[in-house]
C-alpha cells in the first residue's frame, strides 16, 4: 500500500509541475502577443485584444464565431482575421475562400510539449 501511495503522489507532483510549466508558457505567449505583436494594429487594438482573449478560450475559430462573440461587423471580423494571419497569430487551415477555419496554433502547441 505504501508503494502505491508513493507512486500515486509522484504522479500528482509531476502532473502539477507540467501544468505550472504550461501556465508559465501561456503567460509568456500572452505577454509577447499583447506587448509586442498586436500593438502594431493601432486603432484596432481594442478589438484585437478582445479577439486575443477569446482565442485563449476558443483557439479554433471562424469569422462567424468572431462576429458573434465580439459583436462586430463582418468586414471588421475579416480585417481582424487578416491582421492576425499576417502577424502569425492565426493560421488558416482550410484553404477555402469561404467558411475558413483559423487556428491559434502557437497556443495549442503549448499543450503538446
Amino acid at each position: 500500500m505504501e508503494q502505491w501511495l508513493k507512486f500515486f503522489l509522484t504522479g500528482i507532483i509531476e502532473t502539477a509541475k507540467t501544468a505550472i510549466d504550461t501556465l508559465h508558457r501561456i503567460i509568456s505567449l500572452q505577454n509577447r502577443l499583447e506587448k509586442e505583436t498586436i500593438i502594431s494594429l493601432g486603432k484596432r487594438i481594442p478589438n484585437a485584444s478582445a479577439l486575443l482573449q477569446y482565442l485563449y478560450k476558443q483557439p479554433i475559430v471562424t469569422a462567424s464565431d468572431i462576429i458573434q462573440h465580439l459583436d462586430i461587423t463582418k468586414p471588421t471580423a475579416h480585417t481582424l482575421l487578416k491582421n492576425f494571419t499576417t502577424l502569425g497569430i492565426l493560421k488558416e487551415q482550410t484553404g477555402y475562400r469561404r467558411n475558413r477555419v483559423f487556428v491559434f496554433s502557437d497556443y495549442l502547441h503549448l499543450f503538446n510539449s
